[in-house]
């Protein structure tokens, strides 16, 4: 299989952007293409959020195109994702330490095999989502204080959403005890990936997700969401990485 990738940013009103990017078509044995697809929003209440979130993209990228030709099975492709969110977060506390700063950042990846394996990890409330002809499935686990509340069952997801703790999150790289999220999935011709910073998820339910992308270009999701935002007073910068599986 092939890979199709969007990557889009919409400066809000904050006047820095902290929000970084990849999509890379990396050749593996035999010609084959893989996806690695990485997206990281730096921490609000630390330091050099911009620098920090580049450099875990950074990192993790280049971790998933090293391992990359040992890759050839569903475990190996999970411990790649993994061992890309420890080297993204070495980056990070790397650059706490260089400077003498608490930095911090979240992180969102996918790496897709060519046969449609993928392995997702995350840390902090950078989502993935997986949008088949099925419905939309969450690839992550949202770290904030707000989604530990629905899962002790003491609020709803609804009302995750405007909760004050949906901002506080309880891991996110640049912490050397690190806590993190992953899982596999396979990938069907036809199934789109979006990985979304918290400024374009966080309002929206996943059935709403859905009901908005559904049925569009990956080219235009990036539209559908920031007007949305827009529309309810999103203030924050807004970035997605989508990915469409092609046969």
């Amino acid at each position: 299989m092939r890979y199709s990738t969007s990557i889009h940013t919409f400066k809000n009103q904050r006047k820095d952007n902290e929000d970084s990017a990849l999509a890379l078509s990396v050749e593996g044995p035999g010609g084959a293409l893989a996806l690695c697809l990485c997206l990281s929003d730096g921490m609000g209440g630390l330091h050099r959020g911009a620098e920090a979130s580049a450099l875990a993209v950074s990192a993790a990228g280049a971790k998933l195109v090293e391992l990359l030709p040992s890759s050839n099975n569903e475990a190996a492709c999970l411990l790649a994702a993994e061992s890309a969110t420890l080297a993204a977060n070495n980056a990070v506390l790397a650059l706490s330490q260089r400077t003498g700063e608490s930095c911090g950042a979240t992180l969102a990846l996918a790496f897709c095999l060519p046969d449609g394996t993928c392995a997702a990890a995350n840390a902090g409330d950078s989502d993935i989502c997986l949008i088949s002809k099925s419905g939309l499935t969450l690839l992550s686990h949202s770290h904030s204080y707000a989604k530990l509340l629905v899962d002790q069952g003491k609020i709803t997801e609804t009302e995750a959403l405007s909760h004050d703790g949906k901002g506080t999150l309880l891991e996110h790289l640049g912490k050397s005890d690190l806590s993190f999220h992953s899982r596999l999935a396979k990938l069907n011709p036809g199934d789109r990936l979006a990985l979304m910073s918290d400024g374009a998820r966080s309002l929206f339910s996943g059935s709403e997700l859905f009901k908005m992308l559904d049925g569009k270009k990956i080219e235009k999701w990036a539209d559908v969401l920031f007007k949305a935002g827009r529309g309810l007073g999103e203030e924050d910068n807004q970035t997605l990485a989508a990915a469409l599986v092609l046969r």
